[in-house]
């Protein structure tokens, strides 16, 4: 899983849980209230209603909205529609999502719950948010996590195979190898087509060493013999 492409898939996700989670929380602000009696709610200020469900403003437009819910016959100068709560709860669900998704994979996944409440200074009451969250970006970060140690455990196993063809060729012989067809070493390795490029791998480096060597051998011979013009230019021309 590339980078990109998990960034966009908790974005997704991030999108898709927010009006699940801005449905839970309402549901659970609407129990607590609707267990108060009707002309409490009813008559209570906005302000009063936050205190009692132990929340802070962000979250007053979803108050609102459920007070306005469950008393439809009040006049009330403002009222809060769904749109209106849903857009004030993004907000904060976004300062959830983003700070828990800028967590390492083990502060997040293994932090009780009452613990990212503390720490990220949320209510009681929005524990089914933090929760959902964390369950979402952990199960993200899970696939991303194992992603990366199967990509780890394919590279480690990919070397092995190269040094094993590495040495059993180099037994052969650069002439036999460098001269044979790939055909002709897959069935000495007992191998099949499918680490044919493996194979040719192994053979072009065994070979272009063998060509490294032979050019070395080369320049050699050749400073040798230049040598013996030079010192004989050298010899002439010093007496």
């Amino acid at each position: 899983v590339s980078t990109q492409s998990t960034g966009e898939m908790v974005k997704r996700s991030a999108d898709l849980l927010l009006e699940e989670s801005f449905i839970d929380t309402v549901k659970r602000i609407y129990n607590e209230l609707k267990e108060k009696s009707a002309d409490f709610v009813c008559s209570a200020k906005l302000n009063e209603l936050l205190d009692l469900l132990g929340l802070d403003e962000r979250l007053a437009p979803a108050v609102k909205y459920v007070q306005d819910k469950l008393c439809p016959d009040t006049d009330v100068l403002e009222s809060s529609s769904p749109v209106e709560a849903l857009q004030a709860y993004g907000i904060v669900w976004n300062e959830i999502w983003e700070t828990l998704k800028s967590w390492s994979h083990d502060k997040l996944c293994t932090t009780k719950l009452q613990d990212l409440l503390d720490i990220l200074g949320f209510p009681d009451a929005l524990d089914g948010a933090v929760e959902m969250a964390q369950n979402t970006i952990c199960g993200i970060l899970s696939v991303e996590k194992r992603s990366a140690e199967v990509d780890f455990l394919l590279e480690s196993s990919f070397i092995e195979t190269i040094k094993r063809i590495y040495n059993q060729l180099k037994e052969y012989g650069t002439d036999f190898v460098c001269g044979a067809k790939i055909h002709e070493l897959l069935d000495l390795l007992g191998v099949d087509d499918r680490l044919d490029s493996a194979v040719k791998y192994v053979q072009d480096k065994l070979c272009a060493e063998q060509e490294a060597l032979m050019m070395r051998n080369a320049q050699s011979e050749a400073l040798e013999a230049y040598g013996i013009i030079w010192s004989e230019i050298w010899e002439t021309l010093k007496s």
